[in-house]
This record gives C-alpha cells, sequence and structure tokens, in this order.
C-alpha cells in the first residue's frame, strides 16, 4: 500500500493544479493507470477456462446424438439411391451402436436391393426404442 500512495504523491507533484478537463483527464489517466498495475502486481488471480454446459446427462446427449445420425442415415436410404451410400450407412450404424451400445446389424447390397422395406422398418424399431429411452 505504501508503494502505491508514494506513486500517487510522486506523479501528482509533477502535475500541477488541475485547471480544466484536459488537465482532470491526465490526472485520472495516471491515477487509473497506478491503480492497474498495483492491482496485477499485487492482487493474485486465477485464470479460468470456459466450461461447456450440458443441458442433459452424458447418456441422454449420446442417445439424442444417435437419434440424429439414424435419422440422417434413414433419410439417405428413402430418398437416395442406398447402394451409393452403403459405406456411409454402415458408419453411421456402427457410430449408433458405439453411442447407445446396441446391435444393430450391418446392411449389405442385398439388404437394399431386395429387402428395402425390412431394413427401413428394423432402423425404424429401434428409433422407436431411442425415443422411448430418451
Amino acid at each position: 500500500m505504501q508503494n502505491i500512495s508514494k506513486e500517487i504523491l510522486k506523479n501528482n507533484k509533477s502535475q500541477n493544479m488541475i485547471t480544466d478537463i484536459t488537465h482532470l483527464n491526465k490526472a485520472w489517466q495516471i491515477f487509473s493507470s497506478i491503480i492497474l498495475q498495483n492491482a496485477k502486481k499485487y492482487i493474485p488471480c486465477i485464470s479460468k477456462t470456459s466450461q461447456s454446459f450440458n443441458v442433459h446427462t452424458p447418456i441422454t446427449s449420446k442417445i439424442y446424438k444417435a437419434l440424429t445420425i439414424l435419422n440422417k442415415t434413414l433419410r439417405i436410404i428413402r430418398n437416395s439411391t442406398p447402394q451409393q451410400y452403403i459405406i456411409e450407412i454402415n458408419k453411421n450404424i456402427s457410430r449408433i451402436n458405439e453411442l447407445t451400445e446396441t446391435d444393430i446389424n450391418q446392411t449389405n447390397i442385398s439388404d437394399l436391393t431386395n429387402d428395402l422395406s425390412l431394413t427401413i422398418q428394423n432402423l425404424e424399431a429401434y428409433r422407436k426404442s431411442l425415443y422411448t429411452a430418451r
């Protein structure tokens, strides 16, 4: 505390009497910089990083992520030629299995060409079970 008051007095002596707004602004700038320098020097601080805030529990978040992936997979199967996207479909199914710890069978080209409606029904059954589990 002694250092702060000495610095303020030293800088105040160098300034003449405050007669107008410019001198007031200069004096205030010197005063605030002395306060900030000493605050940084003498007041300990802790740096804090931002933390993510999850509205849902981790399990619920995984189920929502799995539902998103499952809906995307169903959209691919219904709206495009699924044979072209077999690798992406199987990758999505693997990701759903990891997130939800279920055992959805990987699809192959014969499932998509011969039994497309059965494949869609199976995936919709999984989707319904995930909706009720959330």
